[in-house]
């Protein structure tokens, strides 16, 4: 496998895994009534994904979908 298709395929790993923990925690937050930390653990979950949702190879933003097979900038195959 390329590096870039392992790198892709951590970031997606990566991209799903920390918006679930991020979640539960911003739950507990609110039901703990600690709404402020909730809604910082939320904005943090966003600027992350804006972060880490980028093609390996060009740093380009990957968009909305949740499984690219190439990346729209580059043409870099993901997967």
């Amino acid at each position: 496998m390329s590096d870039t298709k392992e790198a892709f395929k951590k970031k997606k790993k990566l991209q799903i895994l920390v918006p679930i923990l991020g979640l539960i925690v911003a739950i507990a937050l609110f039901l703990l009534s600690i709404r402020p930390a909730a809604v910082l653990v939320i904005i943090g979950i966003v600027i992350f994904s804006k972060i880490n949702w980028r093609c390996p190879k060009c740093n380009h933003y990957l968009g909305k979908g949740s499984n690219p097979n190439i990346c729209s900038n580059c043409g870099e195959e993901l997967q």
